[in-house]
C-alpha cells in the first residue's frame, strides 16, 4: 500500500511539472491544438529538419528535430602531408578556393592543427576559419587551401627540371661564384605546379642549374 501511495505522489508531481511547463509556454493543457513558437537560443540557418507538421514528438526522442548552423563563418578542413607540417601553425593566413567559384578565393586563418599523424596517409588534420560573405560557401563543398606568402616563404622550391635521379640518390647541380658546378644530394618534399619543395641539401640564396643539368651530369661522367 505504501508503494502504491509513493507511485501516486510521483505521478502527481510529474503531472504538476508538465502543467507548469505548458503554462510557461502559454499552452492550455485542455487545448492540445494550441500553436506555440519555440525559438532557438542561437541565430543561424536551418540546414536540416527531421520533423513534419503534425508529427508527434516525445521527450524521450534522441534525434534532433532541427539542425541550425551559423554559416557566417565556416570551417574548412584539410589534410597536410607530413613533410609540410612545419609550414603550418595556428594563426597562419590561408586562401581557400572552391570549384563553384573558380576565379575567386576566400581568406581565412588556421585555428587548429591536429596532434595525431595518420599512419596510412602520413598526414595531419588542419582546420581553418573562413569568413563566409553572402553564405556562398556551403557545407560539404570540396576546397583547396593555399598558404599565404608569409608562410610559403619559409620553404625552398626549385623547378623539377633541376632534379637528377638515379637508383640511389636525388641530386641537383649547385654553382659557386666561380661558376664551378658541384653535384649535391637533396631531400625532396611535395610538388606544386612543376616546382618541388627541397627539405634538405641546399640553402636559401644558393644558385642551382635549372636547365641542362642532364648534360652537365653526362659531361662529369665522361671526365
Amino acid at each position: 500500500m505504501a508503494l502504491a501511495e509513493a507511485d501516486y505522489k510521483k505521478n502527481k508531481s510529474d503531472v504538476a511539472r508538465a502543467v507548469a511547463q505548458l503554462r510557461s509556454l502559454q499552452v492550455s493543457p485542455g487545448n492540445p491544438t494550441t500553436t506555440v513558437a519555440i525559438r532557438a537560443q542561437i541565430a543561424g540557418t536551418v540546414v536540416e529538419r527531421d520533423v513534419l507538421i503534425g508529427q508527434e514528438v516525445r521527450d524521450e526522442a534522441v534525434a534532433p528535430l532541427l539542425t541550425i548552423s551559423a554559416l557566417e563563418t565556416v570551417w574548412v578542413q584539410a589534410d597536410v602531408r607530413e613533410q609540410d607540417i612545419s609550414l603550418v601553425h595556428k594563426g597562419v593566413a590561408v586562401h581557400v578556393s572552391v570549384p563553384a567559384y573558380p576565379t575567386e578565393s576566400f581568406t581565412g586563418m588556421v585555428d587548429h592543427v591536429g596532434d595525431v599523424l595518420n599512419a596510412d596517409s602520413r598526414s595531419i588534420k588542419l582546420r581553418c576559419s573562413v569568413h563566409n560573405s553572402g553564405q556562398r560557401l556551403k557545407p560539404e563543398m570540396f576546397a583547396t587551401i593555399d598558404l599565404a606568402e608569409s608562410a610559403a616563404d619559409k620553404a625552398i622550391f626549385i623547378p623539377t627540371s633541376a632534379i637528377l635521379t638515379d637508383s640511389e640518390h636525388t641530386r641537383v647541380f649547385v654553382a659557386d661564384n666561380d661558376r664551378v658546378y658541384q653535384q649535391r644530394v637533396v631531400t625532396l618534399g611535395s610538388t606544386v605546379d612543376n616546382n618541388v619543395r627541397v627539405l634538405g641539401g641546399v640553402q636559401v640564396g644558393e644558385q642551382i642549374v635549372t636547365q641542362g643539368a642532364l648534360f652537365l651530369q653526362q659531361g662529369s661522367q665522361r671526365d
